[in-house]
């Protein structure tokens, strides 16, 4: 049987033009519904076995015979898409400010979150599912999908977010970041006691290290040939901040050069004159490889030295 769709101009109140006016007896399966009152639109869909409380706007229950019956909302047209404000608050624990998105894939719900959520990492915290925390590694940040279509509703709670180990591949059909269903939101990194790094963060695409993270080119002798280095940024984007330090150390270094990895142009970030006390810093925004590696090199051979840290990173277009 064809999904009869209803209009109504008010979500509660049990009068004539509200949705849970409509008797429950009257309601099949899937039938669609669109509520304009006055202002906002949202757009519902019925589901026959859901069987939850309401909770306005999300899901509305009919007043008259609901049985198993509720409205969901699939599409809160008013609320913009936007990404959530992130911060740290210790070693296992993140914030995540109040944001909306898509969830795209098998099904196609806005989601949001009217408030902060503190979100506790690992499979003993906020979400069951989640990875535990190990030594140095990033963990991506996802909206989990299973989670969001068991709770039911539009509006989520941090357990609905989940932390992973494995990053996401980018969906074009879905535009979002993926793993599976699941919607990556943010990446974080931990340190050598498995503890979440304290990081920055102002709802951009920039993401600050409170501290700088330092590299394989730490204080190391590099000559006139290029080589390797690993950048502590998540692997999703390949854009960072970094801080290119070197100390002749008593010898003519000549340029500092970098460049992404395998390929074959150049940047010279600076220059290093004789004598022992010269110094040249130069805090530049770089790109890897999807390895996360660029390489560097110095201008002549000889005991001068070179140190890559990493300041930042940026989270991609489409997170």
């Amino acid at each position: 049987m064809a999904a009869t769709g209803l209009y109504r101009t008010a979500r509660t109140g049990g009068a004539s033009g509200a949705l849970d006016q409509r008797d429950g007896s009257a309601i099949s399966d899937n039938d669609p519904a669109l509520v304009f009152d006055g202002e906002e639109a949202y757009f519902y869909q019925a589901d026959a076995t859901l069987n939850k409380a309401e909770s306005d706007p999300d899901l509305i229950r009919p007043d008259t015979n609901p049985g198993t019956i509720d409205w969901v909302m699939l599409h809160p047209f008013f609320r913009e898409t936007q990404r959530a404000k992130f911060g740290w608050k210790d070693a296992d624990e993140i914030y995540i400010g109040a944001a909306a998105c898509y969830l795209r894939g098998a099904i196609n719900r806005r989601v949001y979150w009217a408030s902060e959520l503190t979100f506790q990492l690992g499979s003993g915290g906020s979400n069951a599912a989640s990875s535990n925390l190990g030594n140095n590694e990033w963990h991506y940040i996802y909206i989990d999908y299973s989670a969001v279509v068991s709770l039911g509703l539009n509006l989520l709670t941090a357990a609905q977010f989940l932390n992973s180990t494995t990053g996401p591949t980018w969906s074009a059909a879905n535009r979002g970041w993926y793993n599976g269903n699941d919607l990556c939101v943010f990446a974080v990194r931990t340190d050598g006691a498995a503890g979440v790094l304290n990081f920055h963060h102002d709802g951009g695409d920039y993401v600050m290290y409170d501290a700088s993270q330092t590299t394989n080119i730490n204080g190391t002798d590099v000559d006139d040939s290029y080589v390797d280095c690993q950048i502590n940024a998540p692997a999703l984007g390949h854009k960072m901040e970094i801080a290119v330090i070197g100390n002749a150390n008593g010898f003519s270094a000549g340029a500092l050069y970098y460049r992404v990895n395998g390929e074959t142009g150049a940047h010279e970030v600076g220059y290093l004159l004789n004598g022992s006390a010269d110094r040249s810093q130069v805090d530049l925004t770089a790109f890897s490889d999807s390895s996360g590696l660029i390489e560097v090199k110095m201008q002549n051979s000889g005991a001068s030295l070179m140190t890559v840290n990493t300041l930042g990173y940026y989270l991609p277009t489409g997170m």
